[in-house]
């Protein structure tokens, strides 16, 4: 459970800081966006992927010298598979924080509204995501949270990751109390997902802001 939380918490890390570099990315630039907007100088969707373009490399970066510094650090189990699944993951939460950052973003047009708001985006992602409560023993009504949350399948790719050939010799009771099943490939398929569909709503979100200011 020790080596649990510290996954968490990584993982926590990781959300954190890539959600709220993004959440103010469209309103830092939007007096100048609207007017070169209006002045027909490109569209809406060219700037949209340009932004995300820009951010990428970034995203990409910051997972790798979390990885080096974590793995280390916490002695995880050194195998050069592990190692770079552990990136991959860790990435994927990197980028999947940065999709929901900018839905939050193209949601609302003042900075105020939404960084206050971000708070309680993040809230139940961060409860469901099997460190503070069992999801398994959630209430119905509440449980469906856990399958938006990056932070969950984020903590458990890490902890599936790290259990791969089961060198505490606990796997199967301290997934099975996690209520963590899902498995490598379908965490890495789901975040996919999530990205692309997280980023498609992000650009209609964005676009239909954009209509009310012109």
């Amino acid at each position: 459970m020790q080596l649990f939380g510290g996954l968490f918490f990584v993982t926590t890390n990781m959300f954190m800081g890539n959600f709220f570099n993004s959440v103010l990315v469209f309103q830092s630039e939007r007096p100048v966006f609207l007017r070169e907007q209006a002045n027909h100088m490109y569209r809406v969707f060219p700037y949209y992927i340009s932004k995300l373009t820009a951010d990428t490399p970034m995203l990409l970066i910051t997972p790798m010298i979390s990885t080096l510094i974590i793995y280390w650090t916490m002695g995880l189990a050194r195998t050069v598979e592990q190692f770079f699944v552990c990136y991959i993951i860790q990435t994927l939460c990197a980028l999947g924080a940065a999709s929901f950052g900018y839905f939050l973003s193209s949601m609302f047009d003042s900075e105020a509204t939404a960084t206050s708001i971000a708070p309680l985006f993040i809230m139940p992602m961060l409860l469901f995501g099997g460190l503070f409560t069992n999801n398994v023993e959630s209430p119905v009504y509440l449980r469906w949270i856990q399958y938006i949350s990056p932070i969950r399948y984020c903590a458990e790719g890490l902890m599936t990751n790290e259990m791969k050939y089961d060198r505490y010799d606990i796997e199967e009771s301290l997934m099975s109390f996690l209520g963590y099943d899902i498995g490598i490939m379908n965490v890495i398929g789901i975040f996919v997902a999530l990205i692309v569909v997280t980023r498609i709503f992000a650009f209609i979100s964005f676009k239909m802001m954009v209509k009310k200011f012109q």
